[in-house]
């Protein structure tokens, strides 16, 4: 799925993000590939992901999702920010400058990655 672009991304999971707009722990971070040492392990990033993906869980509002995307992602310069809601087999992806767009079949495409996943792949 996400493996196709192991050559272009970094995409690191249960990361912690020490910002300067805020902490926060994104389910999955995507930053450029990185000449760093990953087998180092880092405790916090300072530095922001180009996206964050987020996976709304039972228990979670998903208001505090939003908040955090536009309280702490794009403050810090996050470009996309994914939340997936796995009941409802929807991803919404936010944008600091563009309406948010909801996929609930197709392709999701993420205009400041460009990465493509099908919807079925996302959701196996």
């Amino acid at each position: 799925m996400i493996n196709r672009y192991d050559e272009k991304y970094d995409i690191l999971s249960e990361i912690s993000l020490d910002l300067t707009s805020g902490k926060a722990n994104p389910d999955l971070a995507i930053y450029p590939i990185s000449q760093d040492d990953w087998e180092r392990d880092e405790v916090k990033m300072t530095t922001p992901p180009i996206t964050t993906i987020e996976i709304l869980s039972p228990t979670q509002p998903l208001n505090d999702l939003v908040e955090k995307i536009r309280g702490i992602y794009f403050p810090a310069g996050v470009k996309s920010s994914w939340i997936i809601i796995p009941p409802l087999k929807t991803v919404h992806i936010f944008y600091p400058d563009s309406p948010t767009e909801t996929f609930t079949t197709g392709v999701v495409t993420d205009k400041a990655t460009g990465v493509e996943l099908r919807l079925e792949e996302i959701f196996k």
